[in-house]
């Protein structure tokens, strides 16, 4: 939105927020980018949306914690 250069940060930020299930335009919006950049950015570095396999393994956790919990 501000024609900032993109750097290797940004890339490892839309990384970490293209994995954590967020979409293109809620992303952009953290980024302060326009969602066309971010969606170009993502085909380009090949950034798959979804969660991770670690968050995937957190989220497994605490849902069994809240399960014992209620035991």
């Amino acid at each position: 939105m501000n024609g900032r250069a993109w750097s290797t940060d940004d890339t490892a930020r839309l990384r970490r927020l293209a994995r954590s299930g967020m979409d293109d335009e809620a992303i952009g919006d953290e980024m302060d980018r326009d969602r066309t950049l971010i969606v170009r950015k993502r085909q380009e570095h090949h950034i798959e949306r979804g969660q991770s396999a670690v968050c995937t393994a957190i989220v497994a956790r605490l849902n069994l914690r809240r399960r014992m919990a209620r035991v």
